[in-house]
């Protein structure tokens, strides 16, 4: 079974740079990020195939949790967005 790697904040910066490596390197990714849209047009301009977008705020334990349930836990992580839940309070 091949893994799939998890990005959250893949939608740009850090995180998109980070899916790119990951998909050069011959892994799936899964792209998390609060904006929909960004992870899409990154998953869409990664070489390869099998990624996938997700809207993830990573805040929040629900939103993570239907991540891994379309993932599978078997995955590796990366955690490229910044959270402060105190800041969303």
């Amino acid at each position: 079974m091949k893994r799939v790697a998890i990005v959250t904040g893949a939608g740009r910066g850090i995180g998109e740079a980070t899916a790119h490596a990951l998909a050069r390197d011959g892994h799936t990714v899964a792209l998390a990020d609060l904006n929909a849209a960004e992870a899409r047009r990154t998953a869409g301009a990664l070489p390869g195939d099998g990624h996938a977008a997700f809207a993830v705020d990573v805040v929040d334990e629900r939103s993570v949790e239907a991540l891994f349930d379309a993932v599978g836990r078997s995955s590796v992580g990366s955690r490229c967005s910044p959270a402060w839940p105190a800041a969303r309070s």
